[in-house]
């Protein structure tokens, strides 16, 4: 290599470091420059602040005032009274404070009556928190207990109550003497035994198909919610996996980039401010995903017609034809449990769901707004969540169950019928 390819390399080489010092000096004196201009900035607001802060220069003393006037405190050097005189600062009279904050008060208020929709609650107790025991039940238990034994040949209390709800107690206690009067071969007797019989089978025939006709549309309602649910979670899954695919990838793209800046070669030297800024993205950007992905785990909230269920009547909501309850299913939510207790069945499953902790979207009886999202009786408009419907699905599984208890007791009936139980 003769001297002047030496001088050309060597030369080259010079200029490279040139441009890395002026790289480097380039960047430090926009970090200079910034600096002093956000500590110019910050001067600029503390000074503003300082101007701006309440000051008291003096009282105005009016000819009739018969006390001191109470002061309002203003930006600045001015000064006001709360006194029936209007404020004069600066030879312009300025309205009173406490007259201008009270107009304020009264057009808010207003507004907040025009605004109000049809059978909305204002007064703060209707949404005002939780119940002392919302959600206190982690592990949920049985309800209501029928008190059922199949081994005793006595009718249960509730069994007992039931029946005499039905109007068929006093046919079923007096079955075992017209049972005894027509072994007697006694053709009166034998049709007063047959008709009683009868009346009694088909009163207990209807209610179970009472029951089984609101277990139907509890079923069918229970449908639609699983089907949603379904397809809301889908539509989580698929968003969380969407960030997570675009934190990982940015993630080792970047730092891809990065350690690739930090690779010295002949030609170019390490970039480390280069690498060192890339570093940075490939740490923050993740870390966003990875917190945004904790939002995405609710689901998204959708927007749903009204459409009433059978949690409507439990609530004292308007019902449909389709959310009617027979009478005898009705009139079995309505009566207390023969344990006891003075609360009604119904009362006594809407504090379940208020203590079960696997139902944290119904916390308050008197929450206009939860008892009107767990019983669709609005149009939902963005409020409709996994959660919600879920919180639908428990309340109706746990009404189906108790509804179902039915059941126990009238086999328990039927039992009475064919005389293997007595009252």
């Amino acid at each position: 290599m003769n001297t002047t390819t030496m001088n050309i390399l060597k030369s080259k080489h010079k200029t490279k470091s040139q441009y890395g010092d002026l790289r480097t000096s380039l960047i430090v004196a926009i970090a200079i420059v910034l600096t002093q201009h956000c500590s110019a900035a910050t001067a600029a607001a503390m000074q503003t602040s300082e101007a701006t802060k309440p000051t008291v220069a003096a009282v105005r003393e009016t000819e009739n005032a018969q006390t001191s006037d109470v002061l309002v405190l203003l930006p600045g050097n001015q000064n006001a009274t709360a006194t029936a005189t209007p404020i004069v600062s600066d030879g312009v009279k300025q309205p009173e404070p406490i007259a201008v904050a009270q107009a304020g008060a009264a057009k808010i208020k207003a507004t907040k009556e025009e605004n109000k929709e049809p059978g909305e609650d204002n007064s703060s107790s209707a949404d005002a928190g939780n119940e002392t025991t919302a959600n206190s039940m982690a592990v949920p238990n049985s309800i209501l207990a029928t008190g059922s034994i199949l081994t005793s040949d006595k009718l249960s209390s509730n069994a007992l109550e039931l029946g005499r709800q039905l109007g068929i107690l006093d046919d079923i206690a007096r079955l075992p003497s017209l049972r005894t009067r027509a072994s007697a071969g006694a053709d009166e007797d034998r049709m007063n035994l047959l008709h009683a019989r009868k009346s009694v089978s088909i009163t207990l025939r209807q209610a179970e198909i009472d029951v089984n006709f609101v277990l139907a549309e509890i079923y069918d309602e229970q449908s639609i919610y699983t089907e949603l649910i379904g397809t809301y979670s889908s539509d989580r899954d698929k968003l969380i996996a969407r960030t997570n695919m675009v934190s990982w990838g940015t993630n080792g793209a970047l730092w891809a980039v990065c350690e690739g800046l930090d690779i010295p070669t002949y030609r170019y030297p390490r970039y480390a401010v280069s690498s060192g800024i890339t570093g940075i993205l490939a740490g923050i950007i993740p870390s966003i995903a990875s917190a945004y992905t904790l939002k995405e785990v609710a689901g998204r909230k959708y927007s749903a017609p009204a459409a009433p269920n059978l949690l409507c009547k439990v609530f004292d909501r308007p019902t449909t034809t389709q959310t009617e309850y027979p009478e005898s299913v009705w009139q079995f939510l309505n009566t207390p449990p023969a344990d006891g207790s003075n609360k009604k069945r119904k009362d006594v499953i809407i504090d379940r769901w208020i203590a079960d902790s696997n139902i944290p979207a119904f916390t308050n009886r008197n929450s206009v707004q939860q008892i009107d999202a767990v019983c669709a009786v609005k149009e939902q408009k963005k409020t409709v969540t996994i959660g919600l419907l879920s919180a639908r699905m428990s309340m109706l599984t746990q009404l189906s169950s108790e509804i179902f208890k039915m059941n126990r007791l009238l086999n328990e009936l039927e039992m009475a019928l064919r005389g293997a139980k007595h009252v």
